[in-house]
C-alpha cells in the first residue's frame, strides 16, 4: 500500500485550466527495495531466533526448523489476525503509521513517537544493556520483537519495513492525514498589501544598475556598494534582506550573468522576461528562489546551518509551498495557526529522513538548536520566514503585522495560481507611453515593463508617482549613444510605444543632440617618439619590425594602440634601436620585486610615524593586505629593509641634542 503526499512542483500543466506557472501535485511515495521477503529474512536468523519468534506468535515449535515453514505459518491469516488482536493500542497505532508511509518508514520518524530498538551496541556494558532489558518493550521495539518491522541492513540510512508477504495480509490502513486544518480569520485592520508591481520596480532599477556596470559582486551577493544603491532605490520600510534577495532572485532566474570580471549584467534572457505575461514573471522569480542559495532561515530567523550540505534546501521550500497553497486565496490565516498544523499534519517537511542531529544548527546567541525539541525555533521560523519573506516580496501572500512582527497571511490570486493550480488573475491591458513636448515621457502604471526598461536606457527616472516619470536629456541621449543606441532606433521606439506621435520639437531635438556627440573625444593610446624623423620612416620600411598600424601625429610622433605596444618594444628591441621609457599600462600589476620595496617602505613610514607620535594612514589592515601578495621569502626581506632602515634612522636621531626613541618593528 502506497500513500501520497504534496511534496513537489511540475512545471508542465497537469489539471484542465491550469495556464502557466507552477502547477502543484500530488506524488505517490515510491520505496524502492522497502518491500522485504519474509522468508529470505528468516533464513538469515539463528534457529533459536526462529524459535523465539514462533513461540511469540503462539505456533507449533516445529515451524521454526526452516524460514519457509516459519514464513508460511506467519503469513497464515488467523495467526496474524490473533497477533494484532493482542497489540497494544500505541504498538496497533505504531503499525498503522508505517502502512500510511507505504511500508516503509525513515527510523528516527517512529521512533521520535513510539521509541526505539534497544541494541547492545549503544550502551557502555552488557550489564546496562541488561537492566535496559527490565524495562517494558517500546511500541517499536515490540514489533520489532514479533517480526512485523524489520531494519533492512542494505538501506543508506535506517529504516523500519513491514515484510511484503505480511504487509499484504494486513487491513487497509485509514489515508494519511495531509490536509491542514486552517481556520479563516476577521481581516486585520493593519494590512501590508502585497505588491507586484514593487518588485517588479526594483528589478529594473536593479537591471538599470547592471547595464551601467554598478553591480560589482559575486554569484553569492552583490558588492557593499551595489547594495547600498539597491537599498537607495527601495521605498522606506523596506526589509534591509531584500536587496541581498532580490539580487539572488535575478541572479537565479537568468536576469543578470556575471561577466568574465565578475560584474553583473542583464542577460538576453531578462529581455524575454520583460515582454512575459505577469504571471509568467513571477513564477520564474519564484522557482529562482527556490534553486537559489540564499537562505531565509540564516538571513530571517538568524539561524546558522554549519552542515549546509546535509540540507536540501530546495525540496524544503516546495514542501512548505504545497502546504502553504492548502490556504484559500482572500482568506486570512493566523501564522501561529499555519505552524502548529504544519506541525501536527507534516513536521517533517523540512527533514523528510526524520533526522534533526545532523545539520549543526545555532541560534543568533550561538546556542545549539539540534534536535526535534528545537521544531518551533528551526522549521517553524523558516514557514514564518518564507511568509513574511519571499512569498510577501513577490507579490503572493499580504500580510498583517503587530510590532513589526508579522501575525497573520493572506495569498493573492497570484499566490493561489502558483501554488495551487488556481486560475490566474486577469491581465490588465498594457497602457502605452505619453511623449511631452517638455521631453518628459510618461509611464503609466500598467506600461509594460520591457518598455519602462528600453525607456530607462537612454532617458532619466524622475518620479514614480502617480505615474513614472522620465525625462529625456542632452546627457541621457549621450550615454545611449555611447551604448552603441542609433539616435534613429531610439525615436522609432518612441513612436511605436507611444499612445500618439512623438512632438516635432522633441524630434528634432534629440537629432541636434545626436549630431552633437562625438565632436570631442578621449582616447587612450601608446605614443612612439623619436628624436629624427628620419628614424621613425626607417623603423617603417624595417621589416624585422612589423610596424602595427599607427596614426602620425606628427613628424616625430605616432600613435598606436596600447596593446600593440609590448610586442612592437620587443621586436624593436631585437631589431637593435634601444627602445627607451617603455610604459606600462596604468592597470598592471606590481612585480613581486616592486611590492616588496614598497612593503618594506610601508613598515618603514608605520614604525617611524609611531616613534616620532605622527598620525598615519599606513593602518595594520592595510599592510596586512600588502602583505597578503609577498611569499614568505620576499615578506622576510620587506621587514628586514625596513628593520635596517630604522636602525640607521636610530643611530642618525641619537647625534647631540636628539632623543627620540624608535621601536623595533612588531
Amino acid at each position: 500500500m502506497t500513500s501520497a503526499r504534496p511534496i513537489a512542483y511540475n512545471t508542465g500543466s497537469i489539471r484542465p485550466g491550469v495556464v502557466g506557472g507552477l502547477t502543484l501535485y500530488t506524488e505517490t511515495l515510491k520505496h524502492e527495495h522497502a518491500a522485504i521477503a519474509l522468508e529470505r529474512w528468516l533464513d538469515t536468523r539463528s534457529g533459536s531466533e526462529r524459535a523465539t519468534l514462533a513461540r511469540l506468535w503462539a505456533l507449533p515449535e516445529s515451524v521454526a526448523q526452516s524460514g519457509a515453514a516459519l514464513a508460511q505459518a506467519m503469513c497464515d491469516p488467523a495467526a496474524l489476525g490473533r497477533v494484532l488482536a493482542a497489540l497494544r493500542p500505541r504498538e496497533r497505532a505504531a503499525l498503522t503509521l508505517v502502512q500510511q508511509h507505504g511500508g516503509s518508514i525513515a527510523a528516527p520518524i517512529l521512533e521520535r513517537e513510539f521509541g526505539a530498538v534497544r541494541a547492545l551496541a549503544s550502551y557502555p556494558n552488557p550489564r546496562a544493556y541488561l537492566l535496559a532489558l527490565e524495562q517494558p518493550l517500546a511500541p517499536t521495539e515490540r514489533l520489532w520483537a514479533l517480526g512485523l518491522l524489520l531494519t533492512p541492513p542494505d538501506r543508506p540510512a535506517r529504516v523500519y519495513s513491514i515484510p511484503a508477504e505480511l504487509q499484504a495480509l494486513l487491513p487497509p490502513a485509514p489515508a494519511r492525514q495531509h490536509q491542514l486544518g486552517l481556520s479563516p480569520i476577521e481581516p486585520p485592520a493593519s494590512q501590508a498589501i502585497a505588491s507586484p508591481a514593487q518588485l517588479e520596480s526594483a528589478l529594473l532599477r536593479l537591471l538599470a544598475l547592471a547595464q551601467d556596470g554598478g553591480l560589482a559582486g559575486t554569484a553569492e551577493a552583490p558588492g557593499r556598494a551595489a547594495l547600498k544603491q539597491i537599498a537607495a532605490q527601495l521605498p522606506a520600510g523596506a526589509s534591509p534582506h531584500y536587496p541581498r534577495w532580490l539580487y539572488a532572485s535575478a541572479l537565479g532566474a537568468s536576469l543578470l550573468k556575471l561577466g568574465v570580471d565578475d560584474t553583473p549584467r542583464p542577460a538576453r534572457a531578462a529581455i524575454e522576461w520583460l515582454r512575459a505575461p505577469a504571471i509568467e514573471r513571477t513564477r520564474r522569480l519564484l522557482e529562482a528562489w527556490i534553486e537559489s542559495p540564499w537562505d531565509e532561515l540564516a538571513e530571517l530567523a538568524g539561524v546558522t546551518v554549519q552542515r549546509p550540505m546535509l540540507r536540501d534546501l530546495p525540496a524544503a521550500r516546495r514542501a512548505a509551498l504545497a502546504l502553504l497553497g492548502q490556504a484559500a486565496a482572500g482568506q486570512w490565516y493566523a501564522l501561529d495557526e499555519l505552524v502548529a498544523q504544519v506541525r501536527q499534519v507534516e513536521p517533517d517537511f523540512a527533514r523528510p529522513d526524520g533526522r534533526y542531529d545532523t545539520w549543526g544548527l545555532l541560534g543568533r546567541a550561538r546556542q545549539p538548536l539540534d534536535g526535534f525539541v528545537h521544531w518551533e525555533r528551526v522549521e517553524g521560523q523558516q514557514l514564518r520566514a518564507i511568509v513574511a519573506g519571499p512569498l510577501h516580496w513577490l507579490g503572493l501572500a499580504s500580510l498583517a503585522f503587530a510590532e513589526a512582527r508579522a501575525l497573520a497571511f493572506c495569498l493573492t490570486p497570484a499566490g493561489a495560481a502558483l501554488l495551487s493550480g488556481a486560475e490566474p488573475p486577469p491581465e490588465p491591458p498594457p497602457e502605452p507611453l505619453l511623449v511631452q513636448a517638455n521631453f518628459e515621457v510618461l509611464a503609466p502604471p500598467y506600461a509594460t515593463l520591457y518598455a519602462r526598461f528600453q525607456l530607462g536606457r537612454f532617458a532619466e527616472r524622475g518620479s514614480a508617482q502617480p505615474a513614472e516619470t522620465y525625462r529625456l536629456t542632452r546627457q541621457s541621449i549621450h550615454r545611449a549613444l555611447q551604448r552603441g543606441i542609433l539616435v534613429d532606433d531610439l525615436l522609432r521606439f518612441l513612436r511605436e510605444h507611444s499612445a500618439t506621435d512623438v512632438p516635432s520639437n522633441v524630434s528634432a531635438t534629440l537629432r541636434e543632440w545626436a549630431g552633437q556627440y562625438g565632436r570631442v573625444s578621449l582616447r587612450h593610446g601608446t605614443l612612439l617618439e623619436a628624436d629624427d624623423a628620419l628614424l621613425l620612416e626607417q623603423i617603417r620600411r624595417d621589416r624585422r619590425v612589423r610596424l602595427p598600424r599607427v596614426e602620425q601625429l606628427g613628424e616625430r610622433a605616432w600613435l598606436l594602440r596600447p596593446a600593440d605596444a609590448p610586442a612592437l618594444a620587443e621586436r624593436l628591441s631585437k631589431a637593435g634601436y634601444g627602445v627607451a621609457n617603455q610604459a606600462e599600462p596604468a592597470g598592471a600589476p606590481l612585480r613581486e620585486h616592486d611590492l616588496t620595496v614598497a612593503m618594506a617602505a610601508l613598515e618603514f613610514y608605520a614604525q617611524a610615524c609611531a616613534a616620532l607620535a605622527l598620525e598615519h594612514d599606513a593602518s595594520a589592515a592595510l599592510r596586512k593586505r600588502v602583505a597578503r601578495l609577498l611569499s614568505e621569502k620576499q615578506l622576510n626581506r620587506a621587514h628586514q629593509a625596513s628593520r635596517e632602515a630604522l636602525q640607521r634612522l636610530r643611530e642618525h636621531l641619537r647625534l647631540p641634542n636628539e632623543n627620540v626613541q624608535i621601536e623595533e618593528p612588531g
